[in-house]
């Protein structure tokens, strides 16, 4: 696994045992932490391609390390797994989009199979997006916001195509974080995401500065027109009913070669 490191950060001595030598045995560069504070020193020194973290712990429990790497740069796109007895907090950690819960008692075979294909998951986006960064020079630059598998591979292909510096976010969170960073020249967004309306999310995008005149498309993938005029009152520039994502590229050319 090009000696990709693991960070553990487990309260239990044996566990954490089994875990490194699991994970050593598989060619995998360990650090151990016995705390939420620890492991959060750690991973700010040693960089870890993916965290795997108990819940319950003193100092700082594993939803207090979460949230405070997300709060940082170095920390944000880290995959971080959760190890918990508590099956009922499934729900809880696949809200706030943790990569994997992994609950108590567990085999290692799942474990190590989850590991494997989170970290080829985070070695691609990352390649596509140094890409990207190499090759974006004179594109325009939409954001998309979109979790659908298939539907973001399928915008990215065809927006490529087109000459198009593609960027997908999975969460508003994340949206509202690249709007500032990526600077785009358009931003498209499902017409709900994460229970929030779009009408919401485009009054929050119109609140910054740069992106008070850009375009803002919002769609539906059914034919669904309800709220259409709740999305262009609150600044949306157009709401398309589209599955496959041809009218909404049809639209982007459309608005830049006005």
């Amino acid at each position: 696994m090009d000696n990709k490191r693991i960070l553990v950060v487990e309260d239990e001595p044996e566990l954490r045992s089994f875990l490194a030598l699991e994970l050593q045995t598989s060619g995998y560069e360990v650090f151990l932490a016995g705390d939420g504070e620890e492991g959060f020193n750690l991973a700010r020194e040693v960089n870890p391609d993916l965290i795997i973290s108990d819940v319950l712990m003193p100092k700082m429990d594993g939803n207090q390390l979460l949230k405070k790497l997300r709060g940082t740069d170095f920390g944000r796109r880290i995959p971080f797994f959760i190890l918990t007895a508590r099956g009922k907090m499934r729900y809880y950690f696949e809200a706030v989009e943790v990569d994997a819960f992994i609950e108590k008692p567990f085999e290692a075979d799942d474990l190590l199979s989850k590991i494997e294909m989170v970290l080829k998951q985070s070695t691609l986006d990352k390649a596509q997006e140094k890409k990207s960064e190499n090759d974006s020079s004179g594109k325009k630059k939409i954001l998309v916001l979109e979790d659908d598998l298939w539907l973001t591979e399928h915008l990215k292909s065809i927006f490529n195509d087109y000459g198009y510096n593609i960027k997908i976010v999975k969460s508003v969170s994340e949206c509202l974080e690249e709007a500032v960073r990526f600077n785009p020249a358009m931003i498209i967004s499902r017409y709900i995401f994460e229970g929030m309306d779009a009408d919401r999310l485009v009054r929050l995008l119109r609140e910054m500065s740069h992106l008070k005149t850009i375009p803002i498309l919002v769609y539906s993938n059914t034919m669904l027109d309800e709220g259409r005029e709740n999305f262009l009152k609150a600044g949306a520039t157009d709401f398309l009913s589209d599955a496959d994502g041809i009218k909404l590229l049809k639209k982007a050319n459309q608005i830049f070669n006005q």
